[in-house]
């Protein structure tokens, strides 16, 4: 009997370390899974070799990453009236000084400007005196960057979801939409 008592005592003492073990196990698996798509990502995801500043690098036309279908539907360039009162930033010219493309930082609140604002981007027709918005792009809180033509018509930025990872997004205005979505990291 009392045997049988000091093994129930040690099962009740090891159940934590088996926990830990289990956890640290489990843990190496999620580690060995994130490195393991970080060092050998999809063919997908690649499908553009983004065009930053100074790269030098043609924008080429691709269909949507795979995985991102339907975040792009929700994203569209459509013609506005009028512009936001607020100051561009990020202003941006093509080549051929056709289109012009900027963000504005809209306010959340015309009477407190201090609850913030959202970053948007918008495009300027030069020729036409046409103006366009992005809109949809989520994380709206977040700032854009990178915003740059990488051909007369086609336009490529981001906008990074936290310090480490992001999207790229790239607009052909002769069409007015999106035409690419890769994530990258730093």
């Amino acid at each position: 009997m009392h045997l049988k008592s000091l093994k129930t005592q040690d099962n009740l003492a090891c159940q934590p370390c088996v926990n830990r073990v289990k956890f640290i196990v489990w843990g190496c698996f999620g580690l060995l899974k994130f490195f393991v798509l970080w060092l050998y990502p999809s063919e997908a995801a690649a499908t553009l070799t983004p065009a930053f500043p100074g790269d030098n690098l043609p924008a080429i036309a691709v269909e949507i990453s795979q995985g991102f279908e339907d975040l792009a539907q929700g994203i569209k360039v459509v013609e506005i009236s009028r512009l936001p009162r607020q100051k561009r930033e990020n202003i941006t010219v093509n080549s051929a000084q056709t289109y012009q493309a900027f963000t504005i930082c809209e306010f959340l609140s015309e009477f407190d400007q201090e609850q913030g604002c959202q970053e948007k981007i918008f495009i300027e027709e030069t020729i036409a005196g046409k103006f366009y918005q992005i809109q949809g792009i989520p994380l709206s809180w977040r700032p854009f960057t990178n915003l740059a033509w990488t051909e007369e018509n086609i336009l490529s930025f981001q906008r990074w979801s936290n310090p480490h990872y992001g999207l790229h997004y790239v607009v052909d205005m002769n069409q007015k939409k999106l035409v690419d979505i890769s994530a990258f990291d730093e």
